[in-house]
């Protein structure tokens, strides 16, 4: 033991171990202590370095995002491909779009389905092939606007005699394109892009006008917001092909406002007075 600077021996063995014991204990807490202290100013200098070089490490980080994404796009031109927005962005946009306005609008799809079966029939969902991407067929889905009114023959009767107030009510507001989502969550479609239009025209097409089948077909698209039925079939594909050499995420974006604003407006909505607009093919062959 030490007291005020004298040497005290203990009384017996058991208090020697004790103190022993106790110096011991003593020494391993003031290392503890000293490691801790160590540590921590080790920390303190490493917070000052990280804090000092912050602006050098962020413009580190974004020098290197810079490079890898210039990386990408060369990488991208040199395989021939399309650039980043019109397959990646574009179809991630798709999707978050769609499922936002499926949710939104999964009442008005019920009430809609509801109305349509009671007033046209049944099936409430037309279907028909399409000529998508590259021209290759797929199945587009769209609410009936028309009825199944036949001859005594069992046949259709044309179109114009199938057409009620209720589905005028449906195309006018373009509340018959609204099964379309679901083709654009499939990937068929986009929600921005050339209309896409019946296989059997495919072979009247110029190599021109061939060009608006180089992106997806849309729900809405350039030409449908330049006039969409008012124009004839040349100043339609005109737009569409414009639209396939400019498209851009802005250019997307002020397309789908305007659709809205459009509808809203109901102008130019059938061609003529109310009339459908006349088939491609049979326009192609009553020029020839």
């Amino acid at each position: 033991m030490v007291s005020r600077g004298r040497n005290v021996f203990p009384a017996d063995s058991a208090d020697g171990r004790r103190n022993i014991t106790d110096v011991h204990q003593s020494s391993a807490q003031i290392s503890e202590i000293s490691g801790r202290q160590e540590l921590f100013c080790a920390n303190r200098r490493n917070q000052r370095t990280v804090g000092m070089n912050f602006p050098r490490i962020a413009q580190m980080v974004a020098e290197i995002t810079r490079m890898t994404m210039k990386a990408l796009r060369k990488s991208a031109r040199s395989a021939g491909e399309k650039p980043m927005f019109k397959n990646v962005i574009k179809r991630i946009l798709d999707i978050i779009l769609t499922l936002i306005a499926l949710i939104i609008l999964s009442p008005v799809l019920l009430i809609l389905a509801i109305l349509i079966r009671l007033k046209l029939g049944s099936p409430v969902i037309f279907t028909q092939k399409r000529a998508g991407k590259e021209g290759k067929p797929f199945t587009i889905y769209k609410f009936r606007t028309m009825t199944n009114a036949r001859d005594a023959k069992g046949k259709l009767l044309p179109n114009a005699q199938r057409k009620t107030k209720f589905g005028n009510i449906l195309r006018s507001t373009s509340l018959d394109e609204l099964p379309e989502l679901w083709n654009v969550l499939r990937g068929n479609m986009s929600l921005v892009g050339p209309r896409p239009l019946l296989l059997e025209y495919l072979p009247y097409y110029n190599p021109e006008q061939n060009k608006r089948h180089d992106v997806l077909p849309g729900i809405t698209g350039w030409a449908q917001i330049n006039g969409r039925n008012a124009l004839n079939w040349e100043e339609k594909f005109a737009l569409d092909v414009w639209y396939v050499k400019h498209q851009s995420l802005l250019l997307d974006i002020k397309i789908l406002f305007k659709t809205v604003v459009k509808v809203f407006q109901q102008k130019n909505i059938n061609h003529g007075k109310g009339q459908f607009m006349p088939r491609f093919d049979d326009y192609k062959k009553s020029r020839e």
